[in-house]
């Protein structure tokens, strides 16, 4: 596998734009119509979440989708093969202020991100605009050669990737240090322990909310990471996370940017697969 994976970057690197761009609409091509990637999954998360819609427009939104998740593939390959040059959207992030005021900081801060926009460029690429260590937290991949190689290319551009178990301690390491810790959360708990119910999308969704009792246990500062899909760009801004009630104003804030460009959100991901355990 780890051959195979190779190999497709070797190839990214040398192919030129246009060929990216016509893989990019084989792959979206067999996902949709052959495929049928998660098709069942896709369509009930589109429809609970907007009832008010058609069968027709569902329909769109579904296909429109597949295209945008086609498109981080190549996207995202692209990236790994050759950093910061690759083909696709950029991240743009202009806000020099509050970039400096994480670097004066004197300890921590939280950055919340989602599956918006292409994760993997948007995560990958912001540490190039800071001068403080920046730290990814992810979840290890179950096979330990692959994880290996995605976690090497994940931190080409100085994203240093901390397993989510590890969290914890990292921030405790640096709990003096000007730092960055970027968790993207929107994903669905593995368990229903000490989650938190919030409405999301039209539906009672269970949220995690373990880095919103890191952010109170240790007075951090936190941050939600807006992205903006432009034609060329992920035109990126930060938002001062306010509340006490840091998960259901997190989930509001990706609500309303899924809302503005619905296609661009992880609809294949099972996000609501453990909802009717909630009391």
């Amino acid at each position: 596998m780890i051959y195979i994976f190779n190999f497709i970057i070797i190839c990214f690197r040398l192919l030129p734009d246009k060929i990216i761009i016509i893989i990019s609409k084989i792959i979206y091509f067999c996902l949709c119509f052959l495929i049928r990637y998660r098709s069942k999954t896709i369509e009930e998360n589109i429809k609970n979440s907007f009832p008010e819609l058609d069968k027709r427009s569902r329909y769109k939104l579904k296909k429109d989708y597949y295209k945008v998740i086609s498109n981080y593939v190549t996207e995202s390959m692209s990236f790994f093969a050759k950093g910061k040059n690759h083909i696709g959207r950029k991240l743009i992030l202009d806000e020099q202020d509050t970039i400096d005021t994480f670097s004066k900081s004197s300890g921590p801060t939280i950055l919340l991100s989602a599956h918006f926009g292409n994760w993997e460029v948007i995560t990958s690429t912001l540490p190039t605009y800071f001068d403080i260590p920046v730290f990814g937290i992810y979840k290890p991949l179950n096979n330990k050669t692959i994880d290996k190689l995605v976690k090497e290319k994940r931190s080409q551009l100085r994203l240093q990737l901390i397993p989510m178990n590890d969290a914890l301690r990292y921030i405790k390491k640096y709990q003096n240090t000007a730092s960055l810790f970027v968790f993207i959360s929107d994903q669905g708990p593995a368990n229903m322990n000490n989650v938190v119910e919030v409405n999301f999308l039209n539906q009672r969704t269970p949220c995690l909310s373990g880095y919103q009792k890191i952010i109170q246990r240790f007075n951090l500062p936190a941050y939600y990471l807006k992205t903006v899909i432009e034609e060329t760009s992920y035109h990126c801004t930060f938002q001062k996370l306010s509340s006490n009630a840091v998960v259901q104003e997190y989930m509001s804030l990706l609500e309303k940017d899924i809302l503005r460009q619905p296609p661009y959100w992880l609809w294949s991901h099972k996000r609501w697969k453990r909802a009717h355990l909630l009391p």
